[in-house]
Parts: structure tokens; sequence; C-alpha cells
């Protein structure tokens, strides 16, 4: 098979060399800044939607402050900011050297996000939100935030030791 035809099935919503998004190629510099945000909260809704049928059946036999269901749901709280850090990275439009810059910087997002969750929770009379729950929380965030910026890193090293390995040496 040759690069043509395997360009051709790869999904718009891959992820290419160049840490970007195939769909996000071609949509102007400022519109990509502009989705940056809802690209990421469309991901937390993709991973929140696949734990409400997959594994919601599963913990309706738990407490929610059993210890199978606090882990399940740090897993997936994990899964969520993990590919959220992601997404926006890969619909940022910057180059690849800077990918890994941009990731840091978008890496304050799923902190204030998260805040305003706790805060949300603490503050809506519906929720018992200890102080147990906000400490995995954040632990949850800083682990996916961490875990999703080595990722972006490897990528783009990755990418960067093939290009290097492409280019013929030059000796004189």
């Amino acid at each position: 098979m040759d690069k043509k035809e395997e360009k051709k099935k790869e999904s718009a919503l891959n992820i290419n060399d160049d840490f970007d998004f195939n769909f996000a190629k071609k949509l102007p510099k400022i519109l990509r800044w502009i989705l940056v945000i809802p690209v990421g909260i469309l991901s937390i809704l993709a991973v929140h939607m696949a734990y409400g049928f997959i594994v919601s059946m599963f913990l309706k036999n738990f407490s929610e402050t059993s210890v199978v269901a606090v882990i399940i749901n740090a897993i997936f709280g994990l899964a969520k900011f993990y590919i959220f850090i992601i997404s926006m990275v890969a619909m940022a439009p910057v180059t690849v050297e800077n990918k890994f810059k941009v990731g840091i910087v978008l890496s304050i997002i799923p902190f204030v996000l998260a805040g305003g969750i706790i805060f949300l929770a603490k503050t809506s009379p519906e929720y018992d939100y200890s102080s147990m729950d906000m400490i995995i929380q954040i632990v949850v965030v800083v682990f996916a935030v961490i875990g999703g910026l080595i990722y972006i890193k490897k990528d783009i090293s990755k990418e960067k030791s093939k290009v290097v390995e492409q280019e013929p040496a030059n000796t004189l």
C-alpha cells in the first residue's frame, strides 16, 4: 500500500505527524484558536458519554463512596482530563516545536475547570462533596495533565527523530 492510499483511510479525528487533528488543517488559524477549548470540552463529553453507557450500569451495584466506585470514577476522571489536554493541543495552530509549550500553557485550563467543578459541588446543597473527594479530583487532574504532557512530548520527539533520520548526512 502506498502513502496516498494510507492517507485516504485516516479519520478526520486522527492526530497527524504535526500533532494536529486532520480536520483542523484546513481551518483558519483564528478559528482553530477559538475552537481549542470547545474541542477539549467535546472530548470530555465523549469520555463522559462512554462512562455513562458502560460504567454507570456496573456502578449501580456499589455505593458512591465505595472503594470500587471511587477508583473507577478516578480512572474516568483521569481519562477525561488526559484527553482534554491532548485534544486542546492538537487543535492549537502552532508548529510541532511549540506544541509542548502550548500544552504547558493550556494545562491551566483543566485546573480551572476542576476547581469550578469542586466549587459548584461544594456550594450545591444536593452534593455531599468531602475533602477526600476534592483531594482525589486534584490528584486526578495533576496526573492527567502530566500524563498528557508526557504523551505530547514523546510524540513530538518521535516525529523530530523521524525527520532527522530522513535528512541525508552532509559530509565533506
